[in-house]
């Protein structure tokens, strides 16, 4: 339960700047470029970490990572809540993300510890669903926290709640169960450098095989889209285009937030009714590529339009552990925590791409000066939006020529 709780902490920061984001943009009088910068900084500093992370819970274990994790998130969201200057709210958000870059892997080493490769699977699901529920915590009950009490005082609150959750994690987490079970970590016999460079090297395994490339490009082309909406865009887009308050945005974003965590179950119950999986990932990406070209192209439909295209796109996007699952069965055993590190790689690469590149998109369109009531056009978000799901296309297009197992064999 602790591990899920941690994670829902991890979703919902680096979410939470598209509800809160025309605030910032009103208080700090700013760019479209800073407010994409202040996405884009938590997930540089998440991604950077990965590559020493697995080594670092290797070597000092699942449980003091998350302490000092914790620790460091927590000072990060106080100074965000404290900002006066632009400065301030980057140096908060970069240590948010270095903070939150443990609360998915850890959980994952101590799940090895204690349960069955079967069960490891299933508790992976339940951690990245259910730790979803942070992503709808920065939606609608964030908008009407931001409404009642302001920004600042919401975040340091919630900074507060998840040092106290956090330190009780830290009390009741153990490394390795009582009765003792056959370990996966072994006593490390080298220096940490050493590991960390052997480990960079063994990524040449990874990249010379073929079939891997198209599948991380779809990585890189798929979950980016989805974290430029939900945690940079989707806010800005409907208080600009509809108007609307940060408790009416953070509602719809709420409906949206829940969809994306059912249709984690909905995609892969398909996927085990069709036993394949490139073609679920095929037409979920297509849905994608519909519901956000709508969007884009009309800014005069209603607001329950727009909600249900918004929660199409999100819905559609749930078929990310099928896409995992489908790049898992091209990277041979031996090599298989590298593989997936690499696609983790891919994933957040996308994620900083994207939120750079519509941030500059928009910036470009809308070259407009300093000004309290700044807002975005309409104009600038589609030429965003369209241009991310034009790299859509590109990356789909690509992944129709991915290699695909049959599903017998990989569940061998």
């Amino acid at each position: 339960m602790f591990c899920v709780l941690i994670y829902v902490f991890s979703q919902y920061f680096r979410n939470s700047i598209s509800i809160i984001a025309p605030n910032l943009r009103s208080e700090f009088l700013l760019e479209p470029q800073q407010i994409a910068f202040l996405a884009l900084i938590f997930f540089l500093t998440f991604t950077i970490v990965q590559l020493p992370l697995g080594l670092i819970i290797d070597r000092f274990g699942p449980r003091k990572s998350i302490g000092v994790c914790i620790i460091i998130t927590t000072i990060g969201s106080v100074i965000f809540s404290q900002a006066h200057n632009f400065d301030n709210l980057v140096l908060g958000r970069a240590l948010m993300g270095l903070g939150c870059s443990s609360f998915f892997m850890a959980p994952l080493v101590l799940f090895t510890q204690y349960f069955s490769t079967t069960q490891f699977s299933s508790l992976t699901t339940i951690q990245l669903s259910f730790g979803n529920l942070g992503a709808w915590l920065s939606t609608a009950p964030l908008g009407y926290a931001v409404q009642k009490y302001g920004w600042p005082n919401t975040f340091l609150f919630s900074s507060i709640a998840m040092f106290c959750i956090g330190m009780l994690a830290v009390m009741i987490i153990r490394d390795k169960p009582i009765i003792p079970k056959q370990s996966n970590l072994s006593t490390p016999t080298t220096s940490f450098f050493t590991d960390l460079k052997t480990q960079i090297s063994g990524f040449k395994d990874v990249i010379k095989i073929r079939s891997f490339w198209p599948i991380l490009i779809m990585h890189f082309c798929h979950y980016g889209p989805l974290a430029m909406m939900n945690a940079l865009w989707a806010g800005p887009f409907l208080s600009d285009v509809h108007n609307l308050n940060v408790a009416e945005r953070g509602e719809i974003l709420g409906y949206a937030g829940v969809t994306l965590v059912i249709s984690f179950f909905v995609w892969n119950r398909i996927e085990l009714l069709l036993k394949q999986r490139k073609i679920v990932v095929i037409f979920a990406t297509i849905l994608s590529i519909i519901s956000l070209t709508i969007l884009s192209l009309y800014n005069d439909i209603s607001i329950s339009l727009t909600t249900f295209l918004i929660g199409v796109f999100y819905f559609s996007m749930g078929h990310t552990p099928c896409l995992i699952t489908h790049g898992r069965t091209m990277i041979p055993s031996h090599i298989i925590g590298r593989g997936i590190t690499t696609f983790n790689m891919g994933i957040m690469g996308g994620v900083l791409f994207f939120q750079w590149f519509t941030g500059f998109i928009i910036s470009l369109v809308d070259n407009v000066p300093h000004k309290t009531s700044f807002s975005i056009s309409f104009q600038a978000y589609q030429y965003a939006f369209l241009s991310t799901v034009a790299l859509m296309i590109v990356g789909l297009i690509i992944y129709l020529f991915s290699q695909e197992k049959s599903f017998v064999e990989t569940e061998k």
